[in-house]
Formats: structure tokens, C-alpha cells, sequence
């Protein structure tokens, strides 16, 4: 089932939709994920690049595909954070696959991603409201995306590396230019 969700997932982007996951194989990928994120904290870079352990270079390239995809169905399509009343399976898993995946990005980010280019950590554009309104100037945006905003934030915080780096700076821009004029501070 993971390898289906993983060929149906990836073939397509992130923007595909794959088949839901069952209730079984999010458990089996919870302790996946919090296995092998507690395994990295032991492992030097020798080990991990060039002896492949615990998992070979391709496989942690498709590990980190099918991770992104489920960041991007959990963050994004249907934030775990927005479901109500939370479900603790999923707000579980959602917090040891954003883990894992912060763990391999700053191991290959160590090694100037000679392995995956920076590219292969990003989510493809992402065309929103929300993120439009995150990008604009507070004056343009209207009252109604003061409020919003929710998932950016969380993307923000909690994995900013899947935004392109010119969005995030759009993004951090608009928030100097937001603190500035509501402190009063002249452009």
C-alpha cells in the first residue's frame, strides 16, 4: 500500500492525489518515521552517505518523496491541525514525519546537498489565497487575511524548506512591513 501511495504520489508531484492511507499503514509509517529519526541521532555522516545505513541513497530519495507528500496532504490539503476534535494517530504522525523529514533535510543541507539538490525538498508551487495574502502588502490584503494565514505559519515554523526560497523571503518581507507599520515606523 505504501509503495502504491509512493508510485501514485510521486509520478505525479506532490499536487497528485493518491489513494488514502489505511488507519494500519499510518501506524506502520508512525513508527517508521520514529524509528528511524531516533536511528539518525547515531549515526555519523560516514555511515549514512557512503555506507547507506540504514537505508541506501535511493531509498532515502524515495523516502523523502513519499514524506513530503504526506506533509503536504497533512499540512496543507487537510491540515491535521484544523481537524476537529484532533485525532492523536494523526497529529502523532504528522509530528514524527515533519521530524524525520527536518532530520534528512538538515543532514543533506550539512553536505550542501550533494545528494538531492534543494529543489527535491520543495513542494511544487503552491497557488493559494492564503499564501497570496502572505505576500501582500498589508494595505492591498483587506481585513479578512489579517485573520488567515493559519497553514503558512505552521509551514513557516514547522518545515519552510518545501516554499521556494524567494516565497519565504516575500513572505518575511511582508511581516517586516506589517511590524513596521502597525509599530508606526516609516518606510
Amino acid at each position: 500500500e505504501v509503495s502504491r501511495y509512493a508510485d501514485e504520489a510521486c509520478d505525479g508531484g506532490v499536487a497528485a492525489r493518491p489513494p488514502p492511507l489505511s488507519p494500519t499503514v499510518r501506524m506502520a509509517l508512525f513508527l517508521f518515521c520514529a524509528t528511524y529519526s531516533h536511528q539518525l541521532l547515531a549515526l555519523d555522516d560516514e555511515e549514512f552517505f557512503e555506507k547507506g545505513v540504514p537505508l541506501s541513497m535511493n531509498e532515502q530519495f524515495e523516502a523523502t518523496r513519499v514524506l513530503k507528500r504526506l506533509l503536504y496532504e497533512m499540512f496543507w490539503e487537510a491540515p491535521v491541525a484544523e481537524q476537529a476534535p484532533f485525532e492523536l494517530e494523526n497529529v502523532q504522525l504528522l509530528l514524527a514525519v515533519t521530524r524525520l523529514f527536518n532530520q534528512l533535510y538538515d543532514r543533506h543541507a550539512r553536505h550542501d546537498f550533494a545528494h538531492f539538490s534543494r529543489e527535491h525538498w520543495h513542494w511544487p508551487a503552491v497557488h493559494s489565497r492564503e499564501l497570496a495574502d502572505a505576500t501582500t502588502p498589508a494595505e492591498d490584503r483587506g481585513m479578512a487575511a489579517a485573520f488567515g494565514g493559519r497553514r503558512v505559519s505552521l509551514l513557516l515554523t514547522c518545515i519552510p524548506q518545501v516554499l521556494q526560497f524567494k516565497q519565504r523571503v516575500m513572505i518575511f518581507h511582508r511581516l517586516i512591513e506589517d511590524d513596521k507599520a502597525s509599530a508606526g515606523i516609516p518606510d
